[in-house]
């Protein structure tokens, strides 16, 4: 694609300011009851694990963040506008985020007394995600996705980038 075919290459556009950036706190409700009936928030953008296999950690950069106090804000003007009764906190990788628990923290005596889920999918294993079974089991029942790439902690991550720790999947499941 050049100027001279008459067509104009495509500009990337990229939302620098997430915690400012406008999201949909009245959306559109079904009449009827929808596969993905939830609130999905997208608590982050972009990673920096720079891991080999992912193209999106390449192409979504910067990483930027919501604030807790933010997305605490969204969630509850969401569910006050829509009565939706399960929320996703999204990302590439939202274990990522340096405020998740502070997150759930916030939404966790809410959520009880609304009856609403919160799930946190695609995790990346680490120290962060061990506290998240206790921190979302209050309530209707929420659900939390973990994404290990790799299954030895130091054999495959280390040669498709990833950080490489000592923490597996299975010493983050509730005990």
């Amino acid at each position: 694609m050049n100027a001279s075919d008459g067509v104009r290459p495509p500009v990337r556009t990229l939302v620098y300011d997430l915690e400012n950036a406008p999201y949909p706190v009245n959306p559109v409700v079904a009449n009827m009851r929808t596969i993905h009936d939830r609130i999905s928030l997208e608590i982050m953008r972009g990673c920096v694990q720079s891991c080999r296999f992912c193209q999106a950690g390449y192409e979504k950069r910067p990483q930027r963040f919501r604030s807790a106090e933010k997305v605490i804000q969204l969630v509850k003007e969401t569910y006050r506008n829509t009565g939706i009764h399960e929320v996703g906190l999204t990302s590439l990788s939202s274990s990522d985020h340096p405020g998740l628990l502070k997150i759930l923290d916030g939404l966790r005596p809410w959520a009880k007394k609304n009856r609403v889920s919160l799930s946190v999918p695609s995790l990346r294993v680490s120290e962060q995600v061990v506290e998240l079974p206790k921190r979302i089991a209050d309530g209707r029942v929420g659900s939390i996705t973990l994404a290990p790439e790799v299954s030895t902690p130091l054999g495959m991550c280390c040669r498709v980038g990833e950080a490489c720790t000592q923490l597996s999947a299975s010493d983050s499941s509730p005990r």
